[in-house]
């Protein structure tokens, strides 16, 4: 759903949003991290592995581990993937990093990444999961706010198909159907798309919403953020819309437009 645009085409309807799985960006180590020297330094990453069905939060010290042939100077972290949005939230949070581009299916890019001396590469946990290929030594990014609608189905008819509409309404989650509203009305709303640094993520708890969005410069060193909390239900049927006007007055506008002379 995160790669449905935001305006469906003529004479397609949304039919049902299936329940959402994992959500969240994970980093995938790369392979043999432990039993390398130099650029793959064990010493520079707590890993904690992941096993199926319990999951653990993974922590990880940053910078890498001084680099022998330069006292003083700390290793970059090398990661790879060709996500605008990934890029400018690693790059704001760890300025130094070298990004490298990475594409194909999963199976190519976990391939590339075997092959490479990348430390690790950023992938969509639910893209992995969905067919049984997280690799153990993962790490979950919970401080990157998801893509819009990352993690969820959308079911699409033809609009003057009433029974298609019928039958799929028997699948739709109610609360991703509500919370993925919310983070693409916010994606609309800043016109963005999949090619644009664009983060939101609402969440439903105990019957309140929880919404938190952002939207940064492609090299991540500015960016333009709010958060609501514990809206009822009922009041939030406009959150992303509202929160998106708000980004755009206060610092997102400008990052818009430079985004948009870019040519993204």
């Amino acid at each position: 759903m995160k790669d449905v645009p935001t305006q469906l085409a003529k004479g397609i309807q949304q039919a049902a949003v299936l329940k959402r799985a994992n959500y969240t960006d994970i980093l995938v180590l790369h392979p043999d991290i432990d039993k390398r020297n130099n650029r793959f330094s064990i010493d520079s990453i707590t890993i904690t592995k992941t096993g199926r069905g319990k999951e653990k939060r993974s922590s990880w010290t940053i910078p890498l581990r001084e680099d022998p042939s330069n006292p003083g100077k700390s290793e970059k972290i090398w990661i790879a993937t060709s996500s605008v949005r990934r890029i400018a939230q690693w790059k704001n949070r760890f300025p130094n990093s070298i990004i490298e581009n990475l594409r194909g299916n999963v199976n190519t890019r976990l391939k590339k990444l075997k092959e490479s001396e990348w430390h690790g590469a950023i992938f969509a946990a639910a893209g992995l999961e969905r067919i049984n290929l997280r690799p153990e030594n993962s790490i979950e990014l919970d401080w990157m706010i998801p893509a819009p609608a990352q993690g969820a189905i959308m079911i699409v008819c033809r609009e003057n198909d009433t029974k298609s509409k019928n039958n799929s309404a028997l699948l739709n989650d109610e609360t991703t159907a509500i919370c993925t509203k919310i983070e693409r009305d916010f994606l609309r709303t800043l016109m963005g798309g999949c090619s644009t640094p664009i983060s939101a993520l609402a969440e439903i708890k105990k019957e309140k919403i929880y919404f938190k969005c952002s939207i940064l410069s492609l090299d991540g060193n500015e960016k333009a953020e709010t958060a609501y909390s514990g809206f009822l239900l009922k009041d939030s049927f406009d959150l992303g819309i509202t929160a998106a006007n708000y980004i755009l007055e206060n610092g997102g506008r400008q990052i818009v437009e430079n985004i948009r002379n870019a040519g993204i």
